[in-house]
Formats: structure tokens, C-alpha cells, sequence
């Protein structure tokens, strides 16, 4: 006759089936897993970052030169290499910052990701917002920390700019799996959203922004007397000799570009930065601001930087606001120079980055899943 348990009635193995049963619920409901476990969104917007102040930039600019991708070079020359490239560009960078007063792109990151909070709740998106950066702080491994902390269980990783790139998203990724691989306790699902620069609705918005532009500065002037300038971000020739898509997914929203504004001369150059001495994209910004300069058929130019820049940093609030506008206007002071802004936080902007957050969420877009760190 099977034992009985006589308070009871329940059988031994019953019993110990029961226990089982609990403790295993109990574990799964603990990790997230279970019937039920709620679902908790997260969405990370990260880049590399800026700063706000001069004092901040000799730790910004040698963070970037230690970068293995930024900066690929041997570990035995990389302390030399540090040296030498804030030796040789640290005053120049820390008076740019001067000038500006700083690109305040903490603020408008934040400002960002909040308005984009509230627009997926208009969506009926239940989801919290983070910022995290790779050269400056908040870092990127702080923000995943926060969003441990938070028990987000699905998240989506953006980069705040329209291409991917190894050095850009790519090194977003790789910070991302850094901290999993830290953190093998945090299991959530990550899913990164690689580039939109391709995306027609994205497309549709930069030539908007560009009909705004001239709308409200060159209104009346012929468009044959109005230049439109589209600076991107400047990259070592080697990533695209190697298959990186970011450059060729930038000289396609130029072409779509000029293909939407034909009564205009539309140019483009890349913003490079090549200290390191490595063969660097082309046309170069500065050498098209020299050329727009000389050029008899640009008397007024609109500068519009929204094709790789999403959020206003060094490079549109000193590159192209201060560097190259005055380029043109040392050689055309009866110019009409102007400089549009970044997208920022337009609402526009934000319910577009709210929809490929949904599009993201059904499986929607240019997505890597990311799997579990070894």
C-alpha cells in the first residue's frame, strides 16, 4: 500500500511533484519567464556622444583616440598615438567648444528620448527612454545598468544618426554585449535597430526640412541663385573599402536629394577629421566650402547636415555653423549663408523614431538580434 501523508491524504510522489512544481514556478516568475511576467519595453538612443564644456574635451578626444575601432591600431603604439593626437589637435578642439559654448547635446539627447516616451504612448506603447554614450558619460554601460535595474525585458538599441556603421551603431552593439557578458544574470531581448537612412518615410523628412528651409530663408530668390549644401560624417576610406554601408548609404540620400530638387545646385562633402593620417572619404567639406566659395551659380546657400546628423554636435554647430559658413562668407560677403539645425526634437522627427520603434517591436526594418553572450 503507497504511503500516505496523514494530515493530508497526499501521496509521497504526488507530494514531491508538487514541491517541484512550485519551486520551478517561483524560479520562472524570478527571471522573468514565467505565465504572466510582465513585459517591459525599454528603448536606448546612443552615440558617441558630446560635451558641454571646454574643461571636458581632452578626456572626450582621447576616449575616441583609445576606441580599438575608432582607432585600430597596435596596443604597444596606442599610448603614443593618444599623445600625440591631443598634442596636435587638443588646443584647436577645446577653442571650437570655446566658440560654441558647448554642443549641449546631453540635454538635447535626453529631450529626445523623452518627447519619443510620450509619443509611443500615444501609440498605445507602454516604454521608458534611456541615453547612453561611448566617449562620454552617461555611458553607455550606465544606462544598461539602469535599464537592468528598471527589469526591461525586450529592448530596442538605436543610434542617433540615420546609417550604420561598425564605428558607430557597431560600437553601440558591441558596448551593449560587453555588458550582457558582464551581466549573465540579465537576459533581455535586444533588438537593434541598425540604420533608417534608407527608409522613405526618413527620406521624405530630410526633403521636407530642406523645402522648409528654403521656403523661409530664400523665399522670392529663383532657385538657380540658391545652392543646397548637405555635409555628412567623414569616415576613413578603409571601413567602406571593407564593406561598411554607412558611406554608400549617405551618397544615396544625397543622390535622392538631388534628384528631388533638380532646379538647384545640390553638393555634398564629408566632415573628416584624418589625424590619424589614413586616406579619409571624399569630396572633403572643407574643399567643397572652398569650392562653393568660388563657384559664380551659389550667390545664397542653404547648409542642411540632417542626411547623418540627428542631434546638434561638434561637427553642425562648428563645422558647418562657424567653419564653413564662414569659408563662403570670407569669399562672398553679400552672400546669404544659412545653417539649418539638426532635427533634434522636432515633433516630426520624433513621431517618425516612434514609428520604427513600433516597426522595430513587430520585427519591422533593418534589425539584428542580438544573442546571448558566450
Amino acid at each position: 500500500m503507497p504511503q500516505m501523508f496523514s494530515l493530508t491524504g497526499i501521496k509521497k510522489d504526488e507530494f514531491m511533484k508538487m514541491q517541484f512544481g512550485l519551486l520551478l514556478t517561483i524560479v520562472m516568475l524570478v527571471s522573468g519567464q514565467g505565465f504572466g511576467a510582465e513585459k517591459k519595453v525599454g528603448v536606448l538612443f546612443a552615440s558617441y556622444g558630446d560635451v558641454d564644456k571646454p574643461e571636458e574635451v581632452e578626456g572626450y578626444v582621447k576616449s575616441a583616440l583609445r576606441d580599438p575601432d575608432v582607432a585600430p591600431i597596435p596596443g604597444f603604439l596606442k599610448g603614443l598615438v593618444v599623445t600625440l593626437g591631443w598634442l596636435f589637435t587638443g588646443e584647436g578642439a577645446v577653442e571650437e567648444y570655446r566658440v560654441i559654448g558647448g554642443s549641449n547635446y546631453r540635454e538635447t539627447a535626453r529631450k529626445q528620448a523623452d518627447a519619443v516616451q510620450k509619443e509611443l504612448a500615444t501609440l498605445g506603447i507602454e516604454a521608458k527612454t534611456y541615453t547612453g554614450f561611448i566617449f562620454t558619460s552617461p555611458y553607455v554601460r550606465d544606462a544598461m545598468a539602469e535599464i537592468q535595474a528598471d527589469g526591461i525585458t525586450e529592448l530596442l538599441v538605436f543610434n542617433q544618426g540615420g546609417q550604420y556603421s561598425k564605428v558607430t551603431q557597431g560600437i553601440n552593439i558591441r558596448e551593449v554585449q560587453k555588458y550582457l557578458k558582464l551581466h549573465s544574470e540579465y537576459t533581455p531581448k535586444v533588438t537593434v535597430v541598425k540604420s533608417f537612412s534608407g527608409d522613405p518615410r526618413f527620406r521624405d523628412l530630410l526633403a521636407d526640412s530642406i523645402r522648409t528651409g528654403l521656403s523661409e530663408n530664400f523665399a522670392g530668390i529663383s532657385p538657380a541663385d540658391v545652392c543646397i549644401y548637405l555635409p555628412s560624417h567623414g569616415m576613413p576610406m578603409y571601413l567602406p573599402e571593407n564593406g561598411d554601408p554607412a558611406y554608400f548609404q549617405m551618397l544615396s540620400a544625397y543622390e535622392d536629394m538631388k534628384a528631388r530638387f533638380p532646379a538647384h545646385l545640390v553638393a555634398t562633402g564629408f566632415q573628416n577629421h584624418s589625424e590619424l593620417g589614413a586616406k579619409w572619404t571624399l569630396p572633403d567639406s572643407e574643399e567643397q566650402a572652398h569650392w562653393l566659395a568660388a563657384s559664380a551659380d551659389c550667390p545664397n546657400i542653404l547648409i542642411n547636415g540632417r542626411i547623418s546628423f540627428t542631434i546638434d554636435n561638434i561637427e553642425t554647430l562648428y563645422d558647418e555653423n562657424v567653419g564653413q559658413r564662414n569659408v563662403i562668407l570670407e569669399a562672398k560677403p553679400e552672400a546669404k549663408v544659412v545653417v539649418q539645425k539638426s532635427f533634434n526634437y522636432e515633433p516630426s522627427f520624433v513621431h517618425f523614431l516612434s514609428l520604427l520603434s513600433q516597426d522595430a517591436l513587430n520585427g519591422k526594418g533593418d534589425l539584428e538580434i542580438l544573442s546571448k553572450p558566450k
